[in-house]
C-alpha cells in the first residue's frame, strides 16, 4: 500500500536509513540510452557506464583522476566516467488525490516496483547515469521528503550520491542551528552521522559520494543571520575571518567519514552559486574534498561560466553542477504573458540544457550536472515528467541528444 512521507528531522532520517538493513553489492547492468548518437565512437560502456575509451586506475571504488590534463570521475572498473543525474526523485509527487490512481495502478502502489519502472527506467532512456539527491521540496517552511534509503539505491542498481546530514545551516532553512565546531558535542554528532550512514555504505561499488549538505549560509540565509554575522565575521578580505571555522568544520566531518569509509569520494557541500562563495571556504574545504559542487541556475555565458571556473581555481578540483536546471511553463505552472521566465516551453527549456552543457563540458574540469526535478509536485511545480508522469519530451530528448555527445565532448573528439 501506499504510504505518506512527512517532511524529515535528522534523527529520524538516520533512524530510517539504519534500520535493518543488509546487502550483497553487485555492479549495475549500464545499457546505452534508446536512441543513441554514440556511432562516431567507441560505444563500450562498463557496468557503471563509464567510457572504456580512456582508462584510469582500476579501484574498486569511484575516485577522480586527471588523466592528459582533463579531470575525470573514474568508475570502480576503470574507466572514465562523467555524472548524469535526476535530483529530487521523491515518489510522493505521485501520491496526491488529484494522481494517486498513477500510483495505485501504473505502480500497483509499491515503492519498489515505481524505482525499477519509473526511475531506473527514465534514467536509462534519457541517457542519465546517476541518482542524484533524492529529498525534494514538499512544503515552503517545513522542507524536503525523506532521502532514499540504502535499500532504494540497491532496488535501483545504479550509481549515485548520498547526502549526510551534519548540520542545519542550508540557506532556505528557518531554525538554523550554527554549529560550535570546535566542541565535542559537534565531533560526537559528526561520527554519530558518519557510522549511521557510511559504514553500510562503504562496501558500496555503486556509491560515487558523500555530499554533506545543501546550500550552506556562510554567508547568506533567506530568513535569519548567516553564520559569517552569527559569528562577527566581516567581510574584509573576502571573509578571511571564516577561515579557521570552515578548516575545523570540514576536518571534523572528513575524519568522521574515513573513520567508517575509507572507499568514497567526498563530495562536499552543495554551495549557492547566486551569492558568493568565500575563498576562505572554498580553500578550506580543498584539504580535504575531492570534488566542489554548486547550485547554480544560469546560463554558461550568463553568469554560469565565472563562478564555476572561480571555484575550479580557487580549489583545483573538479566541478560538479550538483543542482541545475532551466524553467519552462508547466502543466502546474502558468506563466502570465511578459513575465521572465528561462525557457518558452520544453523543447526550448531542453535545448538550452543541451547547449549550456555543450559549452561546460568542454572545460577540463566539469564532470557532472544533476538535473532538477524529476516529477513535477504542487511546490516546485516542474521537472521532467508532468503530474500524470508524462515526459516532457522536449526537455528529454534534448538531455538525450547531450548525454550521448558528452564523452566526445569533453574528451575534445567533438
Amino acid at each position: 500500500m501506499a504510504t505518506s512521507r512527512k517532511p524529515q528531522d535528522r534523527r529520524s532520517f538516520i533512524r530510517q536509513l539504519a534500520s535493518g538493513i543488509a546487502f550483497s553489492f553487485t555492479a549495475p547492468a549500464f545499457t546505452q540510452s534508446k536512441g543513441s548518437n554514440l556511432g562516431k565512437m567507441d560505444t563500450r560502456f562498463d557496468a557503471y557506464g563509464g567510457w572504456t575509451a580512456i582508462k584510469g586506475k582500476r579501484s574498486g571504488y569511484f575516485h577522480a583522476e586527471v588523466i592528459d590534463g582533463r579531470h575525470w570521475l573514474i568508475t570502480p572498473e576503470g574507466n572514465v566516467f562523467l555524472s548524469f543525474a535526476i535530483n529530487h526523485a521523491d515518489s510522493s509527487a505521485l501520491q496526491y488525490a488529484s494522481n494517486k490512481e498513477i500510483w495505485l495502478e501504473k505502480y500497483n502502489g509499491d515503492r519498489d516496483t515505481w524505482i525499477r519502472e519509473g526511475v531506473v527506467k527514465d534514467v536509462r532512456n534519457w541517457g542519465f547515469n546517476t541518482i542524484g539527491w533524492t529529498q525534494e521540496l514538499v512544503t515552503r517552511e517545513w522542507g524536503h521528503s525523506d532521502q532514499w534509503t540504502l535499500r532504494d539505491y540497491q532496488v535501483a542498481n545504479l550509481p549515485y550520491c548520498h547526502l549526510l546530514p551534519f548540520s542545519e545551516i542550508q540557506r532556505y532553512k528557518i531554525d538554523l542551528k550554527y554549529p560550535d565546531v570546535f566542541s565535542q558535542e559537534f565531533e560526537d554528532w559528526c561520527d554519530f552521522v558518519a557510522r549511521s550512514h557510511c559504514l553500510d555504505m562503504s562496501r558500496d561499488p555503486n556509491l560515487i559520494g558523500y555530499f554533506y549538505g545543501d546550500v550552506p549560509s556562510w554567508i547568506f540565509n533567506t530568513y535569519r543571520e548567516s553564520w559569517a554575522e552569527a559569528l562577527g565575521v566581516s567581510s574584509d578580505n573576502d571573509w578571511e575571518g571564516l577561515y579557521p571555522i570552515a578548516e575545523k568544520y570540514y576536518q571534523v566531518i572528513h575524519d568522521a567519514i574515513r573513520r567508517y569509509d575509507p572507499n568514497h569520494m567526498l563530495l562536499g557541500e552543495r554551495y549557492y552559486g547566486p551569492k558568493p562563495i568565500p575563498e576562505s571556504v572554498l580553500k578550506a574545504a580543498a584539504k580535504t574534498v575531492d570534488v566542489v559542487c554548486l547550485e547554480l541556475f544560469k546560463h554558461w555565458d550568463g553568469g554560469l561560466e565565472p563562478v564555476v571556473s572561480r571555484m575550479h581555481d580557487i580549489t583545483g578540483k573538479p566541478v560538479i553542477l550538483a543542482d541545475f536546471a532551466y524553467g519552462s511553463p508547466s502543466r502546474l505552472l502558468e506563466v502570465p504573458e511578459g513575465k521572465h521566465f528561462f525557457a518558452k516551453d520544453d523543447e526550448e527549456c531542453g535545448r538550452m540544457y543541451r547547449e549550456n552543457m555543450t559549452k561546460a563540458f568542454r572545460t577540463n574540469y566539469m564532470v557532472g550536472c544533476h538535473l532538477c526535478v524529476y516529477v513535477e509536485n504542487h511546490i516546485r511545480l516542474r521537472g521532467m515528467k508532468d503530474h500524470h508522469d508524462k515526459p516532457y519530451e522536449g526537455y528529454v530528448g534534448n538531455a538525450r541528444r547531450f548525454h550521448d555527445e558528452a564523452y566526445l565532448i569533453a574528451a575534445g573528439r567533438l
